[in-house]
């Protein structure tokens, strides 16, 4: 439930004033904007609801590869390319089982060929492609930072690298290398001094600030209050919190410490940004450079990061595949059964006889071949419904939820992915039922 106006903390660490945020200025440190004045992240406040079919996930992951290719935002243009990639992937379906859900189907190659081109047009002005965008999203590029910032980054990083080298931990074959560690010198709460009272450290000068401020105050640690949660924590118990959802708060923010960000300010317009504060573990003097750098690669990822950023609980992106449902074809034969029991001795019984044929003949599941009629399928009513009930078994297959068929790509770009389906495969005289659909 939001907080009503009057409850609103309003938050501020301008240097202007007191200083107000979680923590200080009489701000609880568990305090968190409601979900409808933040941006949702993946540590609270945001659920892929409803979840993504595996068919989309690899659609996503598609285009997510085939972007990867030098120059593909101009190939994917190329119906000749486009062809040639197209029977690649098909190709590749041949490896991948069936039941895995994760081949690409013609419905699905025809839906990514027509997002990779939209994506393809705005790529040119944007020079970054939004990908994985089903509720949450990723951008990449490879060519928003520059070859010369790319150089003056290594250039620039090249001595911390080599102080990292010297240290006695250093593992060579570590995967992640720590250049600046974040969790060098935190604030502690009871312990580090705080200008809690206005005031800024001047970036160039922010040594001759030390021994400023006042001592922040101590914290108490309310998942001391959460016996039981602590206690389910401790045995390794899944869902913790599933009962427990007042206390959850308590375990999203420490009591004891916080790392450091920097603080970053916008210019008068325009995405360019300047970087007000120490980072935390990196000398402002002696790596000067290297801070105009990581100032340009910020103002690189605005535009991208824009792109991604979701307020609130509402995604930004429909999901491409919606179902009602787990579907399979052929549908048991109900209309055929009934038909022979309703109808016996007249013109529509011959027609549901004609139908019990065509059913049996279907091949097996795993088989392209028509299957054999069973001996005397045909020798009463009685026979033949039950080789149609004993049959069917051996002849479903679980359907591929597909693009497409509840909405177009058209609607998708709209937003509306809540139309009722228009394509459903029955036997004549079955009685569809009517899909429940989600509120938009």
């Amino acid at each position: 439930m939001a907080d009503s106006p009057a409850n609103v903390a309003v938050m501020d660490n301008s240097g202007q004033g007191p200083l107000r945020v979680s923590g200080f200025g009489g701000t609880s440190l568990y305090h968190e904007l409601s979900m409808k004045d933040r941006f949702a992240d993946n540590l609270c406040g945001w659920l892929q609801d409803p979840g993504l079919t595996v068919p989309e996930m690899a659609m996503l992951q598609l285009m997510s590869n085939l972007t990867d290719r030098d120059n593909w935002h101009t190939d994917i243009l190329s119906d000749e390319i486009a062809a040639k990639w197209r029977d690649e992937v098909f190709a590749e379906n041949s490896n991948i089982p069936k039941e895995s859900m994760r081949r690409i189907s013609a419905r699905a190659w025809d839906w990514c060929l027509a997002e990779l081109r939209d994506k393809a047009s705005r790529f040119e002005g944007a020079q970054f492609v939004r990908l994985m965008d089903a509720g949450a999203a990723a951008c990449k590029s490879d060519t928003l930072v520059s070859e010369s910032l790319r150089v003056a980054l290594r250039d620039d990083i090249a001595p911390l690298l080599q102080e990292s080298k010297a240290r006695q931990d250093h593992d060579p074959n570590q995967v992640l290398l720590e250049l600046v560690d974040p969790m060098l010198f935190p604030l502690i709460y009871g312990k580090s001094l705080v200008l809690m009272d206005g005031g800024q450290v001047d970036l160039l000068k922010c040594f001759g600030s030390c021994g400023s401020g006042e001592l922040a105050p101590p914290e108490p640690d309310k998942c001391e209050d959460a016996l039981q949660v602590q206690t389910s924590i401790e045995k390794g118990h899944q869902l913790t919190f599933h009962h427990h959802t007042k206390e959850i708060g308590f375990y999203r923010w420490s009591a004891t410490f916080q790392m450091l960000p920097c603080e970053v300010q916008f210019g008068e317009s325009g995405t360019d940004v300047q970087i007000k504060s120490y980072i935390n573990n990196l000398h402002p003097v002696r790596y000067k450079a290297l801070y105009g750098g990581i100032e340009k690669l910020i103002s690189a990822a605005i535009k991208p990061w824009n792109e991604c950023l979701v307020k609130g609980e509402k995604a930004r992106w429909p999901i491409r595949i919606r179902t009602f449902g787990l579907t399979w074809e052929p549908q048991y034969p109900h209309s055929i059964i009934n038909a022979l029991k309703r109808d016996y001795g007249t013109e529509a019984f011959k027609d549901a006889m004609r139908d019990a044929e065509s059913f049996l003949r279907l091949p097996d599941r795993g088989s392209n071949e028509p299957a054999e009629l069973p001996e005397e399928w045909d020798k009463s009513v009685y026979d033949t419904a039950y080789h149609l009930d004993r049959n069917w078994p051996n002849k479903y297959e679980l359907q591929y939820p597909e693009p497409g068929v509840s909405f177009s790509y058209d609607d998708w770009k709209l937003g509306r992915n809540t139309a009722h389906i228009r394509e459903k495969k029955t036997w004549p005289g079955d009685a569809a039922t009517p899909p429940v659909l989600d509120q938009p």
